[in-house]
């Protein structure tokens, strides 16, 4: 996979979890297209409402071949499948069926062209948009069962230490949803849009103008000598805090709070993006690996099946011929010699070719790499062929 291709495929799982659900199966047929351009894909997700969304892309007739094996898998009840389809051509097909502990069912499928580079991992690259649309439900859940309010009012006490003595907090975009968080609890807010306001667009500690002015809004807790503004995910949720209190250095206070949200949230998009990527390179590897050597030794099997045959009448003879040394010139003596050692050296590769274990190649010319199969073979390299060791 080149370093491009890839940057975009861990962009558009990333992109994935924080999407609106109406649009979830729409990117994750964009991403996959994106990424293997693949002859067509299914995305359907049945939800726990009971409403669900199926989207395809491709050529309708690829489409339709899908559909049509997509109920004979759904009837199997098969969590993964991946094979060769050669009655309607040299494709291969691969197919996904998660369930999701909230009820939520994402069935995908997709049909590649036998020379797709990708072909190996179809079931791999569904699985981990699959698996990222599901994650993408259940934070959706999780922040619709939280109260924003509440949760910080837990997360306060523990940000006390770091000088935080309060905090504003709303969902971005909804200041109306404002609360103000202190030691006394948490209460609704109605001056977050004010705030938002005075603060614009500016991330980590506030001058003093932006501070006395915000400072006159909040509540009597005060004054407070530091006013610190930034955005927060937290678990779905894109939250504007507003931190109050007394600490000198606010990048402390947000990579603490981060810390805290992200015990929350119990999960790192972004990590588990990149380990599962990992993953399904280092499969994609092995697989590639597997698929040269297998290549290396069928023709290996077909070299020597039809060169050993003439070379076995060839080492015959010029030993037969040998044997009468005596009654034939030097120079046909050496001849001969040398045609038996060139013999003996073509069935030493040969056998090598049998006993590749790591391809590894090397520059032939400008455009063309070969195969060495000295280092290929994991044989001594300083072997020498037999008439050489006599």
């Amino acid at each position: 996979m080149e370093s491009a291709s890839t940057y975009r495929l861990v962009d558009s799982l990333h992109q994935l979890i924080h999407a609106p659900t109406e649009t979830l199966a729409d990117m994750a047929i964009a991403g996959l297209m994106d990424h293997c351009a693949p002859l067509a894909v299914i995305a359907r997700l049945d939800l726990s409402d009971h409403s669900s969304q199926e989207k395809t892309a491709g050529d309708l007739t690829q489409v339709s071949l899908l559909n049509s094996y997509k109920s004979k898998f759904l009837a199997l009840g098969i969590e993964a499948a991946e094979f060769s389809l050669t009655e309607t051509g040299p494709f291969t097909m691969a197919f996904v069926l998660l369930d999701n502990p909230l009820g939520h069912k994402i069935f995908m499928a997709m049909l590649a062209d036998s020379a797709n580079p990708d072909r190996h991992i179809l079931r791999q690259l569904l699985e981990l948009f699959a698996g990222n649309i599901s994650l993408a439900l259940c934070l959706k859940a999780k922040a619709a069962r939280f109260e924003l309010g509440q949760l910080l009012a837990e997360i306060l006490p523990k940000l006390k230490h770091f000088g935080v003595e309060a905090m504003v907090a709303w969902p971005e975009n909804e200041p109306s949803r404002g609360h103000w968080i202190s030691a006394r609890g948490v209460s609704p807010f109605s001056g977050a849009g004010r705030i938002s306001q005075i603060g614009g667009s500016a991330k980590g500690e506030l001058d003093d103008k932006k501070r006395e002015e915000i400072c006159a809004l909040l509540p009597s807790d005060g004054p407070y000598n530091t006013l610190s503004l930034n955005n927060f995910k937290i678990g779905a949720l894109t939250a504007v805090v507003l931190f109050a209190g007394r600490f000198a250095d606010s990048e402390i206070v947000f990579s603490k709070f981060r810390d805290l949200v992200g015990d929350f949230a119990g999960f790192e998009p972004d990590r588990d993006i990149v380990q599962a990527f990992r993953r399904l390179k280092k499969d994609h590897k092995l697989i590639v690996k597997g698929e040269k050597i297998a290549s290396i030794l069928e023709t290996a099997v077909a070299v020597n099946h039809e060169i050993n045959n003439p070379l076995t009448a060839i080492l015959g003879n010029t030993q037969l011929l040998l044997m009468r040394a005596e009654k034939l010139s030097q120079d046909a003596v050496a001849k001969i010699k040398a045609i038996e050692q060139s013999a003996m050296r073509i069935r030493q590769v040969t056998r090598k070719l049998l006993s590749v274990v790591e391809p590894i190649t090397t520059g032939y010319t400008d455009n063309l790499e070969m195969l060495d199969i000295e280092k290929s073979s994991g044989t001594d390299s300083q072997e020498k062929p037999p008439s050489e060791s006599k």
